[in-house]
């Protein structure tokens, strides 16, 4: 409560009779650190004793805990108590239980268990009478030993019963057997097994089951994938359809099965009714609905119908592919509607960005046929002049508000959840205090061009190096997107000359990882954005057409 003139003493020798005036502070800031991060109040009162040299009560302190200490003896701190004296309330540390309390929170929790065991037993044997089952005598059951060393287990596994068996164990006899059913004919769908499934469908009608209509658009996506061999199992299955649920609404999913299924069969009919009942019953349609129909209907037989469905995809603003337009075309070509194939090609224009080779044959024999002479030329001029038309083409350059809109979108896109946000923050925050790239390398899709990863090709990290070089060459800055999963030990393990290599892009710092559980594309699409709008012009190297992001962008 008085002031004291503040004085250090050197902490390595302090006598038990010496004071520092700074134990006011200090000593209470270590108390309270090893009481809150330590556990003890006693092993943070005894440190601060020590570090600000009070050294009487130290004295004091340690006697009162068994030990005596002598006046004048140098105390350093591996000479003060760490631990209790015998005998004390307390074992180890501030607040904690002695050993009788332990034994009784103990024995207190093992009855709670044994009465839980109890009451589950109750309930089992309970479930079992409603049941008609007989209850299973306790010697049968199996005895749940611990598990050693070199003890093979799958015996104990075996026994005991598994989630799905817990959940059958409440179900009828009835309930159980069209489980066994669907879980075969999931199977069947996975292996693309018509013929399996045609037999166990047979089984069921023999037990008088009826198929549900997700069974029916299981059975119609597998025979369409099949040959024309089981088309006609499919129209049995059809007419049977037909009869059992004429009068209930359709879904979604059975309406496209039997839409594809009379694809594959040329039944115009049929594929037209069900795509009219979608409509009057308001059922959702999506691009699987709209797609085989447009593939029925190519042949030009009824353009009306055609342009029907056409103009429902526009209301239902299903995004069409390639293949769908390329099918109306041909259907205009067929019946000489020229005036109808400008106006899907306009429409065609504005989702698809770039054709196949196999798309644009078609189009040169479309416009062959309406006399019009076709020729294909590359423009490499840098204004975009056509040696053929003599005109340029226009560079459809983004403004800065429309940057910021993409950078908008995207980033909406890529916050999917906290840890997906928090990650993309990250990344913008490190894209923000980093200088700006000249080039962003889709390192992936550079990694696999050329390849075959479905056969099993892993991705060339030499091959993204490069593409690195040749830019650093030029005096180009390039920055590397990758995805993290092509950094882990196993994809490296007995490369060390592409571990070397991706070393050097960390070392030089041109290399972002990005985390697990994300997309990689909407990394690299917001750098190429952002460092437009910052910088200016700043070019992507990919051979990805971002046709699926463009898509998810455009619904927005």
């Amino acid at each position: 409560r008085r002031l004291v003139k503040l004085q250090w003493t050197y902490p390595g020798s302090l006598r038990a009779n010496e004071s520092i005036s700074l134990h006011i502070v200090l000593g209470l800031a270590v108390s309270i650190y090893f009481l809150v991060f330590r556990g003890g109040l006693y092993e943070g009162l005894k440190r601060s004793l020590y570090v600000t040299g009070r050294m009487e009560r130290a004295k004091q302190h340690v006697v009162q805990h068994g030990k005596d200490v002598p006046d004048g003896k140098q105390f350093r701190k591996s000479e003060l108590p760490s631990k209790f004296a015998p005998g004390h309330k307390t074992m180890e540390g501030f607040g904690k239980s002695t050993p009788e309390e332990i034994k009784r929170k103990k024995k207190e929790k093992q009855e709670r268990k044994h009465q839980q065991a109890m009451r589950e037993e109750r309930n089992r044997l309970k479930r079992q009478r409603e049941q008609g089952l007989d209850a299973i005598d306790d010697a049968s059951r199996p005895i749940k030993t611990p598990r050693k060393d070199g003890d093979d287990v799958s015996s104990q596994a075996a026994e005991r019963p598994n989630r799905r068996e817990k959940k059958n164990a409440n179900l009828s006899e009835e309930d159980r057997r069209r489980n066994e059913f669907r879980n075969k004919l999931n199977c069947c769908m996975r292996n693309a097994d018509f013929k399996k499934a045609i037999e166990i469908v047979k089984d069921m009608e023999t037990e008088n089951f009826t198929l549900d209509q997700q069974q029916y658009a299981q059975m119609f996506n597998l025979c369409a994938s099949s040959g024309e061999d089981d088309w006609k199992e499919g129209e049995k299955m059809l007419d049977k359809l037909n009869r059992e649920m004429r009068e209930s609404k359709l879904t979604e999913n059975l309406a496209s099965g039997i839409v594809k299924f009379c694809s594959c069969t040329g039944k115009h009919k049929e594929a037209l009714e069900t795509w009219t009942r979608m409509v009057e019953e308001r059922v959702n349609r999506k691009r699987r609905t709209y797609g085989p129909l447009f593939a029925l209907l190519s042949d030009g037989r009824d353009m009306e119908a055609m342009f029907d469905v056409y103009k429902d995809s526009q209301t239902e603003d299903v995004d069409l592919l390639e293949e769908d337009f390329l099918n109306i075309i041909k259907a205009c070509v067929a019946t000489k509607k020229t005036k109808r194939i400008f106006e899907v090609l306009e429409a065609m224009m504005e989702l698809i960005y770039s054709l196949q080779p196999e798309t644009l044959q078609s189009l040169k024999q479309v416009f062959e046929s309406m006399d019009r002479r076709c020729k294909f030329t590359h423009i490499n001029d840098p204004k975009g002049f056509c040696p053929e038309c003599k005109k340029n083409l226009i560079s459809l350059d983004l403004t800065k508000d429309e940057l910021s809109q993409l950078c908008d979108q995207i980033n909406s896109l890529a916050r999917v959840g906290d840890a997906q946000s928090a990650a993309f923050d990250a990344f913008k925050s490190w894209l923000n205090r980093s200088s700006l790239p000249d080039v962003i390398i889709d390192g992936a899709n550079v990694g696999y061009y050329s390849l075959r990863p479905d056969q099993g090709e892993k991705l060339s990290y030499m091959q993204v190096d490069k593409i690195v070089q040749w830019f650093k060459e030029r005096k180009m800055k390039p920055l590397l997107v990758m995805h993290s999963r092509h950094f882990h030990k196993d994809a490296l393990k007995d490369k060390p000359q592409e571990a070397s290599v991706v070393q050097r892009w960390r070392d030089e710092k041109i290399l972002y990882s990005t985390p697990p559980k994300m997309n990689d594309d909407w990394f690299w699409l917001y750098a190429g954005a952002w460092c437009s709008k910052q910088k200016g012009k700043v070019f992507i190297v990919s051979n990805d057409q971002m046709r699926d992001h463009h898509f998810q962008a455009s619904s927005l």
